[in-house]
């Protein structure tokens, strides 16, 4: 049996947070920059079986690929010199990744309201959701997506922030399905406000974990519930201030 550890990256912290203090610097050198041994503000982290280090590297628009105990990494998404565009090679602030079963990579391009999906080996991405600089609320576009899971049959979960909702989206669609919406804007707890990190709950087909930047929690969602099921937060941030991504740990 597996079990799990639930892990939340949070951008400024209270109390009630513990973790081991000594850290071992694992990607980056502690200076932004868009050199291949840089970083500039990295937003999420994948680790693939072999101990493979994917970085959405925010700034540098770009997403980073380092092997374990390398001291430099290796551009696989967007531009090396950390430029921004739209085309099929580029990137602008990307904020989430994720692959599925066949070893795609689904990039939440964040700055361009899309979605990328690139196959391995490929630095040329093709638009799955979405559209590069068409942002709106209907049902075949984003507004700053900055985060996409992606399940087993192949079907996009994804974080829409500046819409302030959750869309499924199926493969090989032109149009998403609102699961959660946010029109609301968070006024009672548990209400949805800034969407970030977005997980899929196994063994649930209506259900995920979803992170509330603006509202300082995380909480469990049911598909098309107005409020979350179950929250972990205070009102005045002090268990969780501003958290992002989330994920969970194999820990045996």
């Amino acid at each position: 049996m597996r079990h799990f550890t639930f892990v939340v990256c949070v951008i400024a912290s209270g109390s009630g947070l513990k973790w081991n203090l000594t850290g071992v610097t694992v990607a980056g050198n502690g200076a932004s920059g868009h050199n291949a041994e840089n970083l500039n503000q990295p937003r999420w982290l994948y680790i693939d079986a072999n101990d493979i280090l994917y970085i959405c590297d925010y700034n540098n628009n770009r997403i980073q690929r380092w092997l374990l105990g390398a001291t430099n990494g290796t551009t696989v998404a967007g531009q090396s010199d950390g430029s921004a565009g739209a085309g099929s090679n580029q990137l602008h602030q990307p904020g989430g990744i994720d692959f599925d079963n066949n070893g795609y990579m689904y990039v939440a391009d964040s700055g361009n309201d899309r979605v990328q999906r690139y196959a391995p080996n490929s630095n040329n991405g093709t638009t799955v959701a979405g559209s590069a600089g068409n942002e709106g609320s209907a049902t075949n576009e984003l507004h700053q997506p900055i985060s996409v899971v992606v399940d087993d049959n192949f079907n996009m979960f994804i974080s829409d922030m500046g819409n302030k909702r959750v869309v499924k989206w199926a493969a090989n669609t032109t149009n998403g399905t609102i699961l959660i919406d946010g029109s609301s804007n968070g006024a009672a707890n548990g209400q949805l406000k800034n969407p970030y990190g977005i997980l899929l709950i196994n063994d649930s087909s209506n259900q995920i974990y979803l992170s509330d930047q603006s509202k300082d929690y995380v909480g469990i969602w049911t598909f098309g519930a107005g409020i979350a099921n179950t929250t972990w937060f205070t009102a005045n941030g002090t268990d969780l201030n501003q958290p992002t991504q989330i994920t969970m740990d194999r820990v045996a």
